[in-house]
This record gives structure tokens, C-alpha cells and sequence, in this order.
């Protein structure tokens, strides 16, 4: 996660951040984003769809809208990379893209590590390549009070995103009329960031960054303005 500015936490996340298993505290996570800290590289939305018509419903499109872009942020930055799994993610984003679509996840090269410099980067930024639109090969049907989950990774290296999520849909066969539905976090948009350069190529910059360590506690970065992202990298020192 990382925030905008870079100015110094405040005296009770620095406490938070010191106790083993912080990481790990869902408290924690909620006072990072109090001060306004968003993901870096990849989130996970989770909608939750219920259909309220006998004749069912189709979702036939689902798409960020309102987006607006800017330059990643670099601030303070968090490394806590998750340990959450995309077996169940179904749809993705990747918004770098000019003019980003629901895609089906694309299939991973079989030597992830080969020609491809991105597959190297640690899992806060590496992204998974993008396949076909989603909504070209299916459409999401919804009977009467039925109920689906859909995971939707959102992934981004370039930019620091803010959106809301748009759901067109149709009630019953009825194709001529199309539904829009307009979806954000809690009355706010959502917000995902990329990494700003360092001054080197394969580092990324930021005003201060804080690491996991091994108690799952938070140490502070010495060398904030020059963090390596090779996966092999050695981890940058702390203070």
C-alpha cells in the first residue's frame, strides 16, 4: 500500500506497526487506509449480484468509468505483499490500458522468468497478462433471487487510477433496453496506484517505505528512493 505524501506516520501507527503480527491486523490495514494509502499494483473487488426479476436478468457489461489517472504515488510506501490467491478471481482490468475492458485472466507463460522482465517483479507489482474480453465469450445470468459472487482483479504499473465500476444489464429478453448500475467503495471511488521510477532502472522511488519482517512487524527502509523490484533482489535494509 502506499500513500501521497511522505510525511512520517502518526504516533499510533508507528506503534501498531512495531508489535509482531501487525501485518496480519485487519485494525492496522484499516488505519493505513484512514490516511488515505491504496493498493499498489493489484486489488481484488468483490461484487455481489443479486437477481430481483422473474423474468432473470443478464449483466452484459461491466467497465470503469469516471477514471481518472495521474501519476503513481510516492509517498510512504507499506510492503505488505498479500498472501491471497486468484483461483477464484474470474474477470480482471488492467488499467493501463488506453481504454480498459473486462478481460478473461490470460494464460501464464511456462517459465514465468523467461523474456519477460516483468515476471521477475515481486508479486505487489507483477501483473497477470490480460486474455480475451470477457464479455465476448459469456454473459453473467441472474434468476430470481439467485445470487453470484464475482471476483474481479484490477491490476495497474503506470498510473494511480480512482473509478467507479459501471453494470449494464437486461431484465428478461428484452434486449432494447439496457440497465446501468453504478457501483463505488463506500461512497467513494475506488483507488489502486502503480510504483513511480527510481532514479535507476528496476527501482522504484518513494519518500519513506516500511517492510515486512519475518515476526510480520514493520521495519522502516534506509534507502527509500532507490527500493530494487527484481524478484531476486535482496531486500533493501532497514534503518
Amino acid at each position: 500500500m502506499a500513500t501521497a505524501d511522505g510525511r512520517s506516520p502518526g504516533p499510533q501507527i508507528l506503534n501498531q506497526m512495531s508489535r509482531p503480527g501487525a501485518a496480519g491486523s485487519p485494525r492496522f490495514l484499516q488505519e493505513l487506509r484512514s490516511v488515505g494509502a491504496v493498493n499498489v499494483g493489484a486489488s481484488t473487488v468483490r461484487l455481489i449480484v443479486n437477481g430481483h426479476s422473474g423474468k432473470g436478468v443478464r449483466i452484459i457489461d461491466i467497465r470503469p468509468v469516471a477514471l481518472h489517472r495521474t501519476a503513481p504515488l510516492g509517498g510512504t510506501l507499506y510492503l505488505i505483499p498479500s498472501q491471497a490467491g486468484n483461483a477464484t478471481i474470474r474477470m480482471m482490468f488492467d488499467l493501463d490500458e488506453l481504454n480498459p475492458l473486462a478481460r478473461q485472466i490470460g494464460n501464464s507463460p511456462a517459465n514465468p522468468g523467461a523474456g519477460n522482465p516483468e515476471q521477475r517483479l515481486p508479486g505487489f507489482i507483477r501483473g497477470v497478462p490480460p486474455g480475451n474480453p470477457f464479455f465476448d465469450a459469456e454473459t453473467i445470468h441472474l434468476d430470481d433471487n439467485e445470487q453470484q459472487v464475482i471476483n474481479i482483479r484490477i491490476q495497474i504499473t503506470r498510473f494511480h487510477a480512482m473509478f467507479d465500476l459501471e453494470i449494464d444489464y437486461i431484465i428478461g429478453t428484452d434486449s432494447s433496453v439496457i440497465h446501468k448500475l453504478i457501483v463505488s467503495d463506500n461512497n467513494h471511488p475506488f483507488s489502486i496506484t502503480g510504483t513511480p521510477s527510481g532514479p535507476i532502472p528496476g527501482t522504484a522511488a518513494y519518500q519513506q517505505a516500511f517492510q515486512l519482517q519475518g515476526n510480520f512487524s514493520l521495519c522502516q527502509i534506509s534507502n527509500p528512493g532507490q527500493i530494487p523490484l527484481g524478484a531476486a533482489a535482496p531486500p533493501p535494509p532497514c534503518r
